[in-house]
Formats: structure tokens, sequence, C-alpha cells
């Protein structure tokens, strides 16, 4: 996985293709995904797929987007120690939390970027497979899960706000950007919280939710 470079990315696509194919089949067999965790694939991958976004390989990140998901379900069924230490992510900075916080701060970061966007239907899928593996990532880390409400708070109150966002936004073009990016997140947040699992760890996140008052204002 080492050599899965940024020109790899860019050239050779058709091999980088057949290659995450492979990769993902492999994934199919609970060996192989135990065998991967304990190699430390999983932060290679999610590096890689950040790199990808960075490129605007919509289709490399795809495959790798894929790989990561069935990954982080593993790791979440079985041995969440062993996963934990598999995210060995370079560029997370230290004190910004752990491996966890950064990775989960990481995606949603596409998801921002993304946000404004007229999507295709590759793109728009990533931003699919993105919300739907947030909670996963957080691994029940306290500071993860912090940042992964904390991002969507915003638009999850203020209903006075988008009530009139959607009633004036056909009149000015600015308003129309910003009840386009309120629904988004509303989106992405009904695809965060269907993929919450219902075991401890999700429990603590729908704690969190909850804490915040997102479900009890609305």
């Amino acid at each position: 996985m080492q050599a899965l470079n940024d020109d790899d990315m860019k050239s050779g696509q058709e091999e980088l293709t057949l290659l995450l194919k492979l990769l993902m089949y492999c994934c199919k067999i609970r060996g192989n995904r135990l065998a991967l965790l304990q190699l430390g694939a999983l932060g290679v991958l999610i590096e890689r797929a950040r790199r990808a976004f960075a490129l605007d390989a919509s289709e490399t990140a795809e495959g790798l987007l894929l790989i990561v998901e069935y990954l982080v379900t593993e790791a979440n069924e079985s041995d969440i120690g062993m996963a934990k230490s598999s995210l060995n992510i370079s560029e997370a900075l230290e004190g910004s939390g752990g491996q966890a916080a950064y990775v989960v701060h990481m995606f949603l970061e596409r998801l921002s970027s993304s946000s404004g966007l007229k999507k295709s239907t590759k793109q728009q899928r990533n931003n699919d497979t993105v919300a739907r593996i947030l909670p996963y990532l957080t691994y029940g880390e306290e500071e993860a899960m912090e940042i992964l409400v904390k991002y969507f708070d915003p638009h999850l109150h203020d209903w006075d706000t988008f009530d009139k966002l959607h009633l004036e936004k056909a009149s000015d073009e600015v308003l129309s950007n910003k009840a386009r990016e309120h629904n988004l997140a509303l989106e992405n947040f009904c695809k965060v919280v269907e993929s919450i699992k219902r075991d401890a760890q999700g429990d603590r996140l729908k704690g969190l939710i909850m804490k915040k008052g997102i479900i009890t204002g609305m």
C-alpha cells in the first residue's frame, strides 16, 4: 500500500482501479480484514483517500472509501484497540485529540469542501460514504465524537433562520447558497445518525447528541 502514491493516482488509472477492486474483494473475507488492520493498512488507506480528494480523483477516492468502510466496520465490531493502533497517520498533530479525532476532522473537511458544489454521481457517492462511516471513525472517543457533533450543531437549532432562508432564497443568490448548504448539512447529519450502531459506542454518541439538545430543540 505504501507504493500507492500521488503519481499512481494521476497515471495508470486502469491498473489502479483493478488493484483497488482486488483489495475490495479481499476485504469481503473477515480474515483478510483483520490481517489488514493488524498490518496498519487502515491509516495508509485513509491518508491515500485524503490525497485522492485533494487531486479530485473521484474514482480512486470511491474505491479507497469503500475499502475503508469495510475495515472501520470490522474494527468497530471486533478489536477497537487494534484498529486504533492501526490509525497511524503521520500528519496527525500532537495535541489534536489523537488519531481518531484527527481522522474525523479530516473527513468533515471533505464534507465542508463539497457542500457548495454541484457534485457528479461519483462525488455524491463519495460524500454519502464519508457521512456513513463518520460514526465508526470516532471509535467511541469523546473528543472525536465532540468534533463530529460540533460540526453539525450550528445547523440543527436555528430553525427560524432555516425557514427564512428557504422563503427568501429565490430572490437572493447569497441566501440561496446558504439554504443549499443548510440542506446538505441536514442530509449529511441524517446519514450519520442512520449509521450509528446499536452498541455501547453508538449509545455514547447518541447520548452526546441528546445532551446538545439537538433532538429536543427540533
